[in-house]
């Protein structure tokens, strides 16, 4: 974890290493901003503005794009393909993120801060992996006609990733913040 604030905005950064083989590749599908997933181009930094006055004031499309959009990704290896190296560095953010949010609400409800902030929780994966990201349109057959990865996947220094929760991720959030409920209290909760 990596903290900063800045007025009124305490951003985490929630960093997951994966230091990888030098000629290892996570190549990833795909994704558009605005699509069917409703992913906006600021959806990485995760606002939190729900118990303060003031709000985050790019809810709509943001200013400039950080980085192209994509959804699954697969690890390439020397020694082959590995389906759950991205997976799992995604998951450990995804079930870090549940605790991050129900201290937010900590924060907010009770104000436990000097000043009402807005959080920002940004996970981040950090790898020393080469990452590509497919063209769009890109077909089954291309990928198979291709000698090598940059024929169908132009190489990238960062990528935003649409994560998907599942069923297990969801029980457990709702654990989490059932506990936070349970610890402040509904008043408490409607009041803010």
């Amino acid at each position: 974890m990596a903290p900063t604030i800045k007025d009124d905005h305490f951003v985490t950064f929630m960093i997951e290493c994966k230091y990888r083989h030098p000629t290892t590749q996570w190549v990833f599908t795909p994704e558009i901003y605005g699509g069917p997933n409703e992913l906006s181009e600021n959806a990485f930094m995760h606002p939190f503005d729900h118990s303060v006055p003031n709000k985050f004031a790019f809810g709509g499309p943001f200013p400039r794009v950080l980085a192209p959009a994509c959804s699954k990704g697969i690890e390439l290896c020397s020694s082959g393909d590995n389906n759950k190296s991205i997976n799992q560095a995604v998951t450990q953010l995804a079930y870090a993120f549940a605790l991050k949010i129900g201290d937010a609400i900590e924060h907010q409800v009770e104000r436990l801060l000097v000043s009402d902030v807005i959080f920002y929780h940004v996970p981040v994966i950090v790898t020393t992996a080469d990452l590509f990201r497919l063209h769009d349109g890109v077909t089954i057959e291309d990928i198979k006609a291709a000698n090598a990865i940059q024929e169908v996947a132009p190489p990238k220094t960062c990528l935003v990733m649409n994560y998907t929760t599942g069923v297990e991720l969801r029980l457990y959030n709702d654990q989490v913040l059932s506990a936070v409920r349970d610890r402040l209290g509904d008043e408490a909760l409607q009041e803010r």
